[in-house]
């Protein structure tokens, strides 16, 4: 009987012993299972959505701006996501002891689950105050250098980038030049298609320019002069006016009292923070034409013509190109300039609006209802996006025709986009955190 009792438990014991083991093969199962494939769906899901939410985002400011109503931009700061994975077992143990002594035992496994379950948890913040100022409202010069100095093209991004033209020197026998608006010597050539002529002097400068980097002739540098020292640049006997002192103020420089006569000076401050880039198509080969090219001096004249602001402007001088000898300066846009660029073209009717290669000017399209192209496509495409806003489609891109272009442009604008983004850290704002369910 004893023997009996005993052969029992250790039965008992073993069949326990197989339960557990199963239950813990199954759970690591699952969980190598589920693991991997929840990671990878995870991050590329919220990769995609995250990405299509910013580009309804941009849309949805085209449109606003196009309503006359104030952009507005909000960030995703962090997503936090919990995965559990569980997973249910059920068996049936049965033994006993027959004739004989001999133990007779079964295991049977039964019905098993697996599942997963996930708590996403988002942090946005709105963009406002002075960061919303930083990132939208500054010219994106220093973005326009940053693509530049890489092996991309200045075609595509003056396209989105370019405000006007300033020539300050130009060949009479420049195309159009003329057309442009003129100022004793000097010209304003938007980059404008509802002014056809003034853009044809902007773009045909852009194209030079391009042709110019493909073939590897462009020069181009950081003007920065090395002021190792405060520059007098002016003297008087008599103290400044409010006026004056508030326009020295405004360009960055400032008046000083001194011992002697004449006891006033206006002084450009030491380390300047001005810069410029600049773009030419001379590589200067006489060492002392480059070494004057290249000096403070000359770099400070360059500089004077668009005071205050140096920083908003790209240099651009043309010697070796009849007839496009011409030197002038480039105007960079702001993130909402080129937003607000991008809405002027919905609602265009100019069949002469185009660009030099042909292009209509839009790149967005719009309007009350979406065209007929558009809605016998593929809707889901990401080429075939639209947003709905106060009565107005909006979409991308503009025709079926051009499909490719359009994206492209879009493109650049949500690199634009992605390179303005500001440390969260340094947002006023607490961020708001939406549980998800």
């Amino acid at each position: 009987m004893f023997h009996n009792k005993l052969t029992t438990q250790t039965l008992s014991l073993s069949l326990t012993q197989r339960l557990k083991g199963s239950v813990v093969i199954f759970l690591i199962a699952v969980a190598g299972c589920l693991g991997p494939s929840a990671l990878h769906r995870t991050m590329i899901e919220y990769d995609k959505y995250y990405q299509n939410s910013e580009t309804d985002l941009l849309l949805l400011n085209i449109a606003r701006l196009d309503q006359g109503d104030s952009p507005h931009f909000t960030i995703l700061t962090s997503i936090n996501n919990s995965i559990s994975f569980g997973g249910v077992l059920s068996s049936q143990v049965s033994f006993s002891s027959g004739a004989n002594n001999l133990a007779k035992n079964t295991f049977q496994a039964g019905p098993f689950s697996a599942a997963m379950s996930e708590t996403p948890l988002f942090s946005l913040v709105p963009i406002q105050g002075q960061d919303f100022s930083n990132r939208f409202y500054t010219p994106l010069t220093d973005k326009f250098a940053l693509f530049m100095l890489r092996d991309y093209s200045p075609n595509p991004l003056l396209l989105l980038m370019g405000d006007y033209l300033f020539v300050t020197r130009a060949d009479k026998s420049v195309p159009n030049i003329d057309k442009c608006v003129r100022r004793n010597d000097e010209y304003w050539c938007d980059n404008d298609p509802l002014k056809p002529f003034q853009q044809n002097v902007f773009w045909n400068v852009v194209n030079r320019l391009g042709v110019l980097k493909e073939s590897h002739s462009l020069y181009m540098y950081e003007l920065s002069p090395d002021l190792d020292a405060d520059e007098v640049l002016e003297e008087s006997s008599t103290p400044p006016t409010a006026t004056e002192f508030e326009a020295a103020a405004k360009d960055g420089y400032r008046w000083a009292a001194q011992a002697g006569k004449p006891p006033y000076r206006l002084i450009r401050p030491a380390n300047s923070s001005d810069k410029m880039f600049a773009m030419f198509d001379y590589p200067a080969d006489d060492p002392k034409d480059k070494e004057n090219y290249l000096s403070d001096e000359k770099k400070v004249e360059i500089m004077e013509h668009v005071q205050p602001d140096p920083q908003n402007f790209v240099y651009v001088d043309l010697q070796t190109t009849p007839p496009l000898k011409i030197k002038g300066y480039i105007k960079i846009r702001t993130f909402i300039e080129i937003l607000e660029f991008l809405s002027s073209s919905l609602h265009s009717t100019s069949t002469t609006a185009m660009f030099p290669d042909g292009s209509p000017r839009a790149f967005i399209g719009g309007g009350r209802e979406l065209p007929e192209w558009f809605r016998t496509s593929v809707t889901d495409n990401v080429s075939f996006k639209s947003l709905y806003y106060r009565g107005t489609y909006v979409w991308l891109p503009a025709s079926r025709d051009s499909v490719k272009r359009d994206e492209q442009v879009f493109s650049w604008l949500y690199k634009l986009y992605q390179l303005s983004v500001v440390a969260t850290s340094r947002l006023p704002l607490i961020p708001v955190t939406i549980p998800t369910r």
